[in-house]
């Protein structure tokens, strides 16, 4: 005969079990994303390490100083507004400042917006995910209890 707390268990169990596959999936975009952080990472330090190489070889040959140049009133029209000092570099082929800098630093700025957005929605689903947990346990424990309560003034009507 079942009082129904083995089914509460069972839906309980179930309910944890659907949780850490949600929790399982966001950590798995948490390693994909931290990949492509250090995809990133690497390509700048690349990138970093190959400007490095080209200017010692630039300034051997160039007494000037660097080439890189800075927006002119022109470009300021192009530019947002708010926009910080290091977006006001032009790349320069021949300059520290390359597209493939550009590009470098671009796709790390846009990781590093997805890495912060991913992990608001990573820390809400957590809040979430403890907080139906916690609901669930105490669900489960109030009926737990009063079934043992219901058990216990049967025991004692039937030996009185």
């Amino acid at each position: 005969m079942s009082d129904g707390a083995d089914g509460l268990l069972q839906a309980e169990r179930i309910h944890l079990q659907n949780l850490h596959q949600s929790v399982q999936a966001e950590l798995n975009l948490i390693v994909k994303h931290l990949r492509l952080l250090d995809s990133s990472r690497r390509r700048l330090s690349s990138a970093s390490q190959e400007r490095s190489r080209a200017l010692d070889l630039v300034s051997k040959t160039v007494p000037c100083g660097s080439r890189t140049r800075q927006k002119s009133d022109s470009d300021d029209e192009q530019m947002d507004v708010g926009s910080s000092s290091r977006d006001d570099l032009i790349p320069d082929p021949l300059g520290s400042y390359t597209p493939e800098v550009d590009e470098a630093l671009r796709e790390a700025r846009d990781a590093i917006s997805r890495a912060k957005d991913l992990r608001r929605r990573v820390d809400q689903q957590l809040t979430a995910v403890e907080e139906s947990q916690k609901s669930a346990i105490k669900a489960v424990n109030e009926v737990l209890g009063q079934k043992i309560q219901e058990t216990n003034a049967l025991k004692v009507y039937t030996i009185h």
